[in-house]
């Protein structure tokens, strides 16, 4: 990678291990980060687009509303038509129904229109601002050095699809059923007639009968599918987790296939992905069981809501004081403005569904949030790359590395060594601000600077843009292209430029390492660092490399961690960390 040594990280990094893995909070928190959540898209730049399409959404909850009135109607002129075999009001029925069916149909629409626009714009803020916040500083190999969460990339990806989805149709239901209960509720009170009860010489007049027991049938239901569904937010959150957890082993499967084929691992990989599917199937089944107790109790309480008015109004219509297209209005009425009442403990899977893509949002949100904390002081100035009085440690705290001092100027090829284990790779991702367990102060100079890992990151697309990165494909010319991969011996390349393939497994490590060395020939950076960064090469090719590289860049600090000792020749000093111990070990001239 290419940096700009002068934008090194100043002190106040960490892994962000302080993070909890797993966060709990409840309903109305839940409601407050959702609300800062929109507040990211209705208080946007582009809050005209997203104040219109509400509006737009509105007015077709408002359509949906007044199309649930038109269909009762036409429900009860068709009833009472039928019953009074009276054809002007059946026919009149009819077209109730007709333009209530036409009025839900284009709510239904409008709604589906207005949502699907709304969920597709505020998540590609949701996704900017995480993406934007994941990928600045470097905060991204913070968090996956620190092991601070899982599945990040779920939560980018799909969490913030379902939240806005989600969090969108609860609204708009919930919108929905507050219209629906004034205006339904209205007819309830004004419609229903005044229900005398005896209790021995003591007779009760009760007014509003069947709105009053709307009323107390929708909190009696309320409260029996509360307490019956309340464990479902708990177990679907741990079935996505499981679920979420499942996939990651079938993906470390498919990544690391060559490796598991070499071992011939695949029965210790079934072990490990039956587990992790157990997990799944378990709580799946505590899943069911408890979805099927909702069920049973739902069932139960719609047919008593479908016959409970019928009881009510009864007495009424048969003393001829009601009709029977006004009780089959009544009917209607009080099942759906009973129902809207229901809306929290109705909605209450997908209320589960809501909260679990919150809690990993909130997680999400909680450890990009979290301050990077380091002891190592980054500092800007001088001409020279500078450590004093580094001391790296193990994330535990175990000490791992001192150096007293390191001193590397531009043109100065430095060759750092020592047995394996002792910390060289610790040394160049501390210099590199990757490294936040320890202490002591480094300071960059002005200028630009790479380092090549052992590994070297093969990015998807074409070949062009895996040789000019991190520069965008385009970057170069195709002769400087060409000139590169010719001068780290992959002449065979050169007519690939354009060709779109999976590099990444197409070139050998070798040709990826030689690739990565064609990088800093193109990019010419003022400090150059190599980890290993020839390990795969054959000795001779090694030799043509470091040849290569000091030819085209003679200007250039090189700082090598490798263990060839033949490579001694190509550096004018060497820093043996198996001396670096001492509170004065620091780089020496290469012995003649």
């Amino acid at each position: 990678m290419v940096t700009d040594v002068a934008s090194f990280p100043v002190a106040g990094k960490e892994a962000n291990k302080s993070v909890p893995p797993r966060l709990r909070y409840g309903l109305f928190d839940d409601v407050r980060f959702t609300g800062a959540l929109m507040r990211r898209y209705w208080t946007s730049s582009r809050w005209p687009a997203a104040w219109a399409l509400t509006m737009l959404l509105a007015l077709a909850l408002v359509g949906s509303i007044f199309a649930t009135r038109l269909l009762i109607l036409g429900q009860a002129s068709v009833a009472g038509g039928l019953a009074s075999r009276h054809p002007a009001a059946f026919y009149h029925g009819v077209l109730l129904n007709l333009g209530g069916l036409v009025l839900t149909m284009g709510g239904i629409a409008l709604n589906s229109y207005a949502c699907q626009l709304i969920e597709i714009r505020w998540r590609a803020r949701l996704t900017g601002d995480y993406l934007d916040r994941w990928l600045s500083d470097r905060r991204y190999h913070s968090i996956e050095m620190g092991g601070a969460i899982e599945n990040l990339e779920q939560r980018v990806q799909e969490d913030t699809m379902l939240a806005a989805r989600t969090t969108l149709s609860l609204l708009s239901s919930l919108a929905q059923a507050i219209g629906t209960i004034l205006v339904l509720g209205t007819v309830l009170w004004s419609g229903s007639d005044t229900v005398p009860f005896a209790l021995g010489a003591l007779v009760i007049a009760i007014p509003h009968m069947m709105f009053w027991t709307a009323i107390v049938y929708a909190l009696v239901t309320s409260v029996l599918i509360h307490f019956v569904g309340r464990s479902l937010s708990r177990f679907t959150i741990r079935q996505q987790r499981y679920e979420a957890e499942f996939r990651l082993g079938l993906v470390r499967v498919r990544d690391a296939a060559e490796q598991i084929a070499f071992y011939r691992g695949e029965a210790d990989e079934r072990r490990r992905l039956d587990a992790q599917f157990a997990l799944v199937r378990g709580n799946w089944g505590s899943l069911i069981v408890r979805s099927f107790r909702q069920a049973i109790i739902q069932n139960i309480l719609a047919w008593c809501g479908q016959m409970l008015p019928f009881f009510i109004g009864a007495g009424a219509y048969f003393q001829g004081r009601m009709t029977f297209g006004r009780l089959t209005e009544l009917n209607a009425t009080f099942g759906i403005f009973a129902l809207q009442i229901t809306w929290f403990v109705q909605s209450y899977a997908q209320i589960a569904d809501w909260r679990a893509n919150i809690e990993r949002l909130r997680q999400l949100e909680a450890v990009l949030a979290a301050p990077r904390i380091s002891g190592i002081s980054y500092r800007s100035g001088g001409g020279a790359l500078l450590a004093r009085d580094l001391e790296l440690r193990l994330p535990d705290g175990a000490p791992l590395l001192r150096l007293a001092s390191m001193d590397v100027a531009r043109g100065d090829r430095l060759l750092v060594k020592g047995q394996s284990g002792i910390g060289k790779s610790m040394l160049m991702r501390a210099l590199a601000g990757l490294w936040p367990f320890g202490s002591g102060t480094i300071v960059w100079p002005s200028g630009s600077a790479m380092f090549l890992p052992q590994k070297t990151y093969v990015p998807s697309g074409s070949l062009e843009a895996a040789l000019a990165y991190p520069a965008p494909a385009g970057a170069y010319r195709d002769e400087e292209l060409v000139r590169v991969l010719c001068a780290v011996r992959l002449p065979h390349l050169a007519t690939q430029l354009r060709d779109d393939q999976d590099w990444d497994r197409i070139l050998s490590p070798g040709e990826q390492q030689r690739l990565s060395a064609a990088r800093a020939l193109l990019s010419r950076p003022d400090f150059l660092f190599l980890d290993e960064a020839t390990s795969a090469l054959d000795p001779e090719l090694e030799r043509e490399l470091y040849t290569t590289l000091i030819e085209w860049l003679p200007d250039t600090a090189i700082v090598s961690v490798a263990h060839r000792p033949a490579l001694a020749m190509f550096h004018n000093r060497v820093l043996d960390l198996s001396l670096s111990a001492t509170p004065h070990a620091g780089a020496v001239p290469v012995p003649a």
